[in-house]
C-alpha cells in the first residue's frame, strides 16, 4: 500500500520528483506485495515512463519501496511497457491499453 508521497531529488536528471512511497511491512513475500499492489505498481510505472519519455529523460524514479528508489532506465521502457500492457490486457483497462500503445509508438 501506499504510505505516503515523499519529495525525491535525482541527481541525474537534476529534477524534483514526488514518488509513492510503498512499504513491504504486513506482507511475507515480494510476490505478495506485488499481488496486492498490482493496479499501483503498473499505473505507477506507466505514468512515470510516460513522463520520461515525454520529456526524452534517459531514467525516471518511479516510486520508493521501503527506502529505495526504483528508477527505470530507457532501455527497459519497452519491457516495462509491455508489462503494462499485459496487466491492462487482464485487467480489462482497455483505455489505459491504448495509452500504452500510444506510448510505446514513439519508442
Amino acid at each position: 500500500m501506499i504510505l505516503n508521497w515523499e519529495e525525491y531529488h535525482d541527481d541525474v536528471t537534476e529534477m524534483d520528483y514526488e514518488l509513492p512511497h510503498f512499504t513491504m511491512e504486513g506482507y511475507k513475500t515480494q510476490d505478495e506485495f506485488y499481488h496486492k499492489n498490482n493496479l499501483s505498481v503498473h499505473s505507477t510505472i506507466f505514468s512515470c515512463i510516460e513522463f520520461a519519455i515525454l520529456n526524452k529523460l534517459q531514467q525516471v524514479p518511479c516510486f520508493i519501496l521501503d527506502g529505495f528508489v526504483m528508477t527505470v532506465g530507457t532501455k527497459f521502457f519497452p519491457e516495462k511497457l509491455e508489462n503494462c500492457l499485459l496487466f491492462f490486457e487482464q485487467m480489462e483497462m482497455y483505455e489505459q491499453c491504448a495509452e500504452v500503445m500510444k506510448l510505446k509508438a514513439l519508442l
